[in-house]
């Protein structure tokens, strides 16, 4: 599985992607000192492990997200699971490399994404979570089309019909 856009390329995530740069990308806390990934691996070989673990389901999709100008790895985007009879998906997405935050990576991997799943795999509804602290994905989630369906104490569940 593998997909361009104008500046990345999406392929599916391997073991060879546990590296040390993806396991600083779960340390990262936000702005309000909040961990952002709620769930780390502490070690490559977990991490490892977990990508071995994911890429067996056949529920999920988790691709890593490369610059095309230098293969770099600079995030990852999953969508777990995916319910083909309810016709939906949930989306987690990591901008792991700090130099490329805030420089709109998620909108042109997300569109590309959309018409994969709307088209090839009859996705209608796409879900996810965010903490309730995290304005910045927030307001970047919403520039893109989702809203926010359930408020709980800690976090929003926002969803994307397509």
């Amino acid at each position: 599985m593998k997909f361009e856009t104008k500046r990345f390329l999406l392929k599916k995530i391997t073991q060879k992607n546990a590296t040390e740069d993806y396991l600083s990308w779960l340390q990262y806390f936000g702005k309000d000192g909040q961990r952002i990934i709620r769930q780390t691996q502490n070690s490559k070989k977990n991490l490892k492990q977990y990508i071995k673990f994911k890429n067996q389901k056949t529920n999920v999709i988790f691709l890593a997200i490369y610059l095309k100008s230098n293969l770099r790895h600079i995030g990852n985007i999953k969508f777990e699971p995916i319910d083909l009879i309810k016709k939906q998906a949930t989306l987690g997405v990591l901008i792991g490399d700090p130099k490329w935050r805030s420089k709109k990576v998620f909108p042109e991997i997300l569109n590309c994404l959309e018409l994969y799943l709307k088209n090839k795999i009859k996705i209608r509804k796409i879900t996810l979570g965010v903490g309730r602290k995290n304005s910045h994905a927030i307001h970047v989630y919403k520039r893109n089309g989702f809203k926010i369906i359930k408020d709980n104490k800690n976090s929003h569940i926002m969803m994307k019909k397509l």
